[in-house]
């Protein structure tokens, strides 16, 4: 199973009074659209690893959280390699192959 992982501002500390936010949004308009997120991820066969921040948290509260996802995450790859140990991979099929096309410098710019 794939890990995303989901990082974004807690709905709840969001300043709703900027101008720059659209009327009518609020806490809970952006909860709904990280559930419905999360709900799609994981009919695909994902499992989404949310990691809300506040704006109060300091990096190393921030650092240690993402420390542990990635520690399960690397657990269960470790765990995934080593049961397929000894398994012959498939081969590509060609005929499916593309190239990509050759980056240029404008590709690069934001």
């Amino acid at each position: 199973m794939s890990r995303v992982l989901f990082v974004g501002q807690k709905p709840e500390t969001v300043d709703f009074s900027d101008p720059a936010i659209p009327p009518g949004f609020d806490a809970a308009k952006i909860q709904a659209g990280i559930d419905l997120a999360i709900k799609q991820m994981t009919e695909r066969g994902w499992q989404a690893d949310p990691c809300m921040v506040a704006p109060d948290e300091t990096a190393p509260m921030l650092l240690a959280r993402l420390a542990d996802l990635g520690g399960q995450a690397l657990e269960e790859a470790l765990l995934l390699l080593q049961a397929l140990q000894g398994r012959a991979g498939q081969a590509q099929d060609e005929s499916q192959a593309t190239l990509a096309p050759r980056l240029t410098r404008d590709d690069g710019k934001i």
